[in-house]
């Protein structure tokens, strides 16, 4: 399985023996998650997955390498290639597509991962700067648009391919970043419900991407058990 991960704007590019796969990812658990879900005989039912070198990408370098050693550490056997990215940048998204090896080039499913929050603390919008509007669009927009255009005219080329866009109400780390780096109050958030974690996520994905050809997914919306919208959250496990 080829595969870039991010610990902020990790990519992940899957390979198996029938496909490759790019994808964008943003928080850490979640990537390493999709990372593991797509190594051979990581849960089970990834028969089709082989075993080439994954590809890691990441914006943030010291996150990509703890990641490289965490798959390393289980799987020892696995070369692992590294590059730094930022899917903000146009020229180098293209420049990591066009330079993929001859084995990669052919990639049939993209998912478009990567992502940013607006919120850095408890500003309202009005208040919010512009250099926070910014990074958030050139990431989450400009950026999918980027390496969606990197990739789809080989697809269509080839009249194959699958792309998935992610997005989320708030993602792994989004409560740690609002309150200022406070774990405990980020804690809090999730105080008395069981969460979705990075693995049910990952699985998601993987069932998605491994559909026939003739198969197409349009929408999938994944909440927990304990919440029905943004803010109605139901607590069963919260101490009296």
């Amino acid at each position: 399985a080829y595969q870039v991960h991010q610990a902020e704007n990790v990519h992940i590019v899957i390979h198996d023996n029938e496909s490759t796969a790019l994808s964008t990812e943003n928080s850490p658990p979640y990537e390493e998650s999709l990372e593991f879900s797509l190594l051979p005989n990581a849960n089970g039912h990834n028969s089709r997955i082989s075993s080439p070198p994954p590809i890691l990408t990441a914006r943030r370098i010291d996150r990509l390498n703890e990641l490289k050693q965490n798959i390393l550490s289980e799987h020892p056997k696995i070369k692992v290639y590294t590059r730094q990215l930022d899917v903000r940048d146009k020229s180098t998204v293209d420049q990591l597509v066009s330079s993929l090896p001859s084995d990669l080039k052919e990639i049939d499913v993209l998912v478009n991962n990567a992502g940013n929050i607006i919120v850095k603390g408890m500003d309202k919008i009005d208040n919010v700067s512009s250099d926070d509007i910014d990074i958030m669009v050139d990431t989450n927009v400009k950026g999918l648009l980027y390496v969606t255009q990197a990739v789809l005219p080989r697809m269509k080329e080839r009249q194959k391919g699958h792309i998935i866009n992610i997005g989320s109400i708030s993602e792994t780390e989004f409560s740690f970043i609002r309150f200022g780096g406070d774990k405990a109050r980020a804690d809090k958030v999730y105080e008395g419900i069981t969460p979705l974690t990075g693995e049910d996520i990952a699985e998601t994905v993987v069932f998605v991407a491994s559909r026939p050809d003739h198969v197409n997914i349009a929408d999938v919306t994944l909440y927990p058990v304990n919440q029905a919208s943004v803010y109605l959250v139901h607590r069963p496990h919260t101490k009296k």
